[in-house]
């Protein structure tokens, strides 16, 4: 019987529509969860920076204080210099020129050196913080994780449990109306429509009242003249 068709069609298409809801949400999550990837990945970057920002204080500080010894060592050859060699005025002069300007940029590097250290130690004590809350935060988003993949999980099982429904549905379907039903799905969300007061509710047109008619004799499937949807009473 055609109604019987109909009402089986619109039991697919319920089903269809469950399942595109479900495979919409299924892709909620699994893009959920690539944001999720996305922001541990981030945060490791972001403290991966931070660490190599507080390693290259350390070089920094680290090349200054080798500046320092070099400058040290060449002071005292110097020195040496002044105090064995037999040499002109105009070159112990020139030495001692040579030792106040080491002595005075030793200075400077050590007073850079220590202000370097001042933010070496105090990079170290928020890097510990910083680690804190940086395992906090991707533990955090780590949990979500495996929870929105647990919820998957149950989704999937939902689903597929939709799709054996209408696979039931769909083998007491007549072949001719499964693929008339099929045609137009790959076009309209809603193949199977009501009819209300005179007008398709799938396309919101009016519809003939001899179409009315034949719907309402129920000898054949018929469809909307503006849309070609299956429609019903």
């Amino acid at each position: 019987m055609i109604a019987d068709e109909i009402r089986q069609l619109i039991k697919l298409q319920e089903k269809d529509q469950k399942i595109r809801e479900l495979d919409n949400r299924l892709q909620g999550m699994e893009e959920r969860v690539d944001h999720l990837k996305g922001q541990i990945k981030e945060l490791k970057r972001k403290d991966k920076k931070r660490e190599q920002k507080l390693e290259e204080l350390k070089k920094e500080s680290q090349r200054k204080n080798s500046k320092v010894d070099d400058l040290d060592y060449q002071v005292r050859k110097y020195r040496k210099q002044l105090d064995d060699d037999l040499i002109s005025f105009k070159e112990m002069e020139a030495l001692e020129q040579k030792i106040e300007n080491s002595k005075r940029r030793m200075e400077e590097l050590e007073d850079e050196a220590i202000s370097l250290m001042m933010q070496i130690d105090q990079r170290s004590n928020q890097r510990e913080e910083e680690k804190e809350e940086l395992q906090e935060k991707v533990k955090s988003r780590e949990e979500e994780i495996e929870e929105v993949k647990g919820d998957k999980k149950e989704l999937k099982n939902r689903l597929n449990e939709v799709k054996e429904d209408r696979k039931e549905i769909s083998e007491r379907v007549p072949q001719r109306a499964l693929e008339k039903y099929r045609r137009l799905k790959e076009e309209y969300k809603t193949p199977v429509v009501k009819i209300k007061n005179g007008v398709c509710q799938g396309c919101k047109m009016s519809v003939s009242e001899n179409t009315v008619k034949a719907v309402r004799t129920g000898r054949e499937m018929v469809t909307c003249e503006n849309c070609s949807r299956i429609i019903y009473l």
